[in-house]
């Protein structure tokens, strides 16, 4: 496939592999570990803040949720125009302003501006999310090179996600709940500047025109679902229902639009691939269950008497197996292949549950490492793989889509666990294990028949060439004119 660029994209391009690469990767590491770290600090925060300012009800969902709504909500229009404009000013732009929402925060005197500040904290994080995976992709075209980075990329974020709670507790403690925000402020400063030095101009490949319907329906219906599954045991029931069936004729609506516009938002043609799909799926069950198990794992010891920071502090142990899990995967997939270690790392995310459903909560660090290690294992694995679909003219478009799916997982297996804790964790434990070992393996059929179609066409092709040589046509056959185009 050719890739058109502008002459200053192809010189870029040429010495990405030698040029601050690994640097550059630090960079982004650490602004994604920041943008998850802001996932989570608040969850130990709403008693202080509630302190401080006056809450409604209300209010105090928004505090939390408006900020993953809207990265959410976003995203998929977002990593469009990461495919239309420079991604290094792109990137620049959401740094900046993530900081300023930041900032915004620590001197907001009402729970308003406060909820407004997180809300520009999320586009802020949106706009970074989309121009990283750009920047990465570019930054290391080499899939081996490529593999490592995305490893690390994935265990800075997950860290930043188990990390947000242990973090918020001691700042909070220490220096109240403001200082959750002032932290970002120097650290998003730093990384401009070096990131303004080191990150090489990525261009747009293309110019494109825009699915403005597409954009509206994906931002309405994402930020529809999200703020639904948030609020499944607030609302009642009806208007529950209510929500779900305006989401869904919002879906099929967006799927029609993708099929008919010119240049579609997102090309549904890339599930056609079943390792791309299957890894959609896996990094739903993986990252969702991950962090679905953290909130009851955290409730439950809470319920035995453990204080919120000592809870925090007792699941380092997950976010360091979920981290070396990451980082270990390029490795293990250059000595077995992608599908045994994906199926490897899954099996023992399902050990991990049923070891919960064997001993429940109370000190299990065994069930919480197998749990971390397997989840970081298969983001990992499964993060490079959705990468590798992605041509760099519309790897702001993959990228997007991608981080969509890792926030609706994660928002659906939350939901699933607020629902649930009032039922007894173990049972809960085992549910989880039979659903995440049922789907993995119907993915895997998905992933393995997709491979066998892809080896009966390649061989197929071959019949055909070799029949028109030996007949010396000189018209193309259908496969060489397939490969032309």
């Amino acid at each position: 496939m050719t890739v058109l660029v502008f002459p200053a994209a192809a010189r870029d391009l040429r010495d990405m592999s030698t040029r601050h690469s690994w640097l550059t990767l630090a960079v982004l590491c650490v602004t994604l570990f920041v943008g998850a770290v802001d996932f989570t600090v608040l969850n130990l925060a709403l008693p202080a803040i509630e302190a401080d300012l006056v809450v409604t009800p209300s209010t105090r969902g928004w505090i939390l949720d408006s900020y993953p709504m809207t990265v959410a909500a976003l995203l998929l229009t977002v990593g469009a125009l990461a495919d239309r404009v420079d991604r290094k000013r792109l990137w620049l732009s959401g740094l900046v302003l993530f900081g300023l929402s930041s900032l915004l925060a620590v001197f907001a005197g009402s729970a308003a501006l406060l909820v407004a500040a997180r809300f520009g904290q999320g586009i802020g994080e949106a706009l970074l999310l989309a121009s990283t995976v750009a920047i990465l992709r570019a930054s290391f075209p080499d899939p081996a090179k490529r593999g490592t980075a995305v490893g690390l990329w994935t265990a800075s974020s997950s860290l930043g996600a188990a990390c947000g709670p242990v973090l918020g507790g001691v700042l909070i403690e220490q220096f109240g709940w403001r200082s959750a925000f002032l932290i970002n402020v120097p650290i998003v400063a730093l990384a401009a500047v070096f990131g303004a030095v080191l990150i090489i101009r990525v261009p747009p490949a293309a110019h494109r025109s825009w699915d403005v319907p597409g954009s509206l329906l994906s931002i309405g219906v994402l930020g529809l679902l999200l703020y639904t599954l948030n609020h499944v045991t607030a609302n009642r029931w009806p208007l529950t229902a209510a929500l779900l069936l305006i989401v869904l004729l919002g879906i099929a609506a967006f799927l029609v639009r993708q099929r008919k516009a010119r240049v579609p938002l997102v090309r549904l043609q890339v599930f056609a691939s079943g390792a791309f799909g299957a890894s959609m799926l896996f990094i739903v069950l993986s990252f969702g269950s991950y962090l679905a198990f953290l909130l009851l794992v955290a409730q439950q010891w809470q319920r035995g008497g453990m204080d919120p920071q000592t809870a925090g502090f007792g699941l380092v142990p997950a976010a360091l197996a979920n981290a070396l899990g990451s980082a270990l995967a390029p490795l293990l997939v250059r000595r077995w292949g992608q599908r045994t270690v994906t199926g490897f790392a899954l099996a023992l995310l399902v050990c991990g549950l049923l070891l919960f459903g064997l001993a429940g909560a109370a000190g299990n660090y065994p069930a919480l490492v197998l749990l971390g290690f397997g989840a970081g294992t298969v983001m990992s694995v499964c993060t490079d793989t959705v990468l590798g679909h992605a041509e760099l003219a519309r790897s702001g478009e993959i990228g997007a889509l991608q981080e969509t799916v890792f926030n609706l997982g994660s928002a659906v297996w939350l939901a699933a666990a607020s629902a649930l804790l009032t039922r007894p964790f173990t049972g809960t434990a085992y549910a989880a294990a039979v659903l995440v070992a049922v789907l993995a393996g119907g993915g895997f059929l998905l992933w393995r028949g997709s491979r066998w179609r892809a080896v009966q066409r390649r061989r197929s092709c071959s019949q055909a060439t070799s029949l028109a040589s030996a007949s010396s046509s000189r018209s193309p056959n259908s496969c060489s004119a397939r490969r032309s185009r």
